[in-house]
């Protein structure tokens, strides 16, 4: 690794250029909580950041991007291991897998993010993971731009999700985020019909004020015993239905004031 942080260590790192490291740019474990500063994590051959162990790092307007071994699918940041990193104002692009992977009942908080052209997800949550990502723009990934699964519990507020190649969402496993005040936008990949969010496999989001709009199928498509609520939602301009449910007997999914349009 470029750093390594274990210990309860709690170094301050300002204006450094990490990368071309045989493993990760940093690894931080053992509680430490490390501030990160302007610094360029890059071209290291396994993930940008690796966050663990009930770590609590502070990571503020850094660029992460291009940390990859050919074949191998590692993300720019992955937090595992009830960690709770805070991710500040920092770019995230350029991997082959996510652009941020919490797992394993990770809870970081990640604040105007730029997430962006990673060849997986732009963010992926699950095993219970539950961090908060908050004004984040999401967008041009090459699958999904958020995935939620097995049991994750995030949230997501004021984010724009846009441009990515598939879903803009894709919620299932009994994930259960919340989703409020998101634009979720033009999710698509030419001649391929992706809906804007899917929900399924007993999943159970709260989805409110949200804008979903521009995608190749529904809006919403919500199927396969998933339930959840969806309120207050402006669902337009997608080229099918605004929401399809294959609950015919509503008895799950609880959807009101969501106005469907053009």
């Amino acid at each position: 690794d470029g750093i390594w942080e274990k210990e309860r260590a709690s170094g301050t790192y300002t204006n450094c250029n990490i990368h071309n490291n045989e493993q990760r740019g940093v690894e931080i474990q053992d509680s430490a909580s490390g501030t990160f500063k302007n610094c360029q994590i890059h071209d290291n051959k396994r993930s940008g950041i690796w966050i663990r162990e009930k770590a609590a790092p502070v990571v503020e307007e850094c660029k992460i991007y291009n940390n990859k071994t050919e074949g191998e699918l590692y993300s720019g940041i992955l937090a595992d291991d009830d960690s709770t990193p805070q991710i500040n104002r920092c770019e995230i692009s350029g991997h082959l897998s996510e652009g941020i992977w919490e797992r394993k009942q990770a809870c970081g908080t990640y604040t105007n993010c730029n997430i962006h052209n990673n060849e997986q997800r732009g963010v992926a949550i699950q095993d219970t993971a539950s961090g908060t990502f908050s004004n984040c723009e999401i967008h041009n990934n090459t699958l999904q731009g958020i995935l939620a699964c097995r049991d994750a519990k995030g949230t997501f507020q004021n984010c724009h999700v846009h441009d990515n190649k598939q879903n803009g969402l894709h919620i299932y496993e009994k994930a259960a985020i919340v989703v409020k005040g998101c634009k979720i936008r033009n999710n698509k990949t030419e001649g391929v019909n992706y809906p804007g969010v899917v929900v399924s496999n007993q999943a159970a989001p709260q989805i409110s004020n949200c804008e979903i709009s521009g995608h190749l199928s529904y809006g919403i498509w919500i199927n396969d015993n998933a339930r959840g609520s969806y309120t207050s939602c402006t669902i337009h301009g997608n080229s099918i239905n605004g929401i399809k449910t294959e609950d015919p007997w509503n008895r799950g999914p609880q959807i009101s004031d969501c106005p469907i349009c053009d």
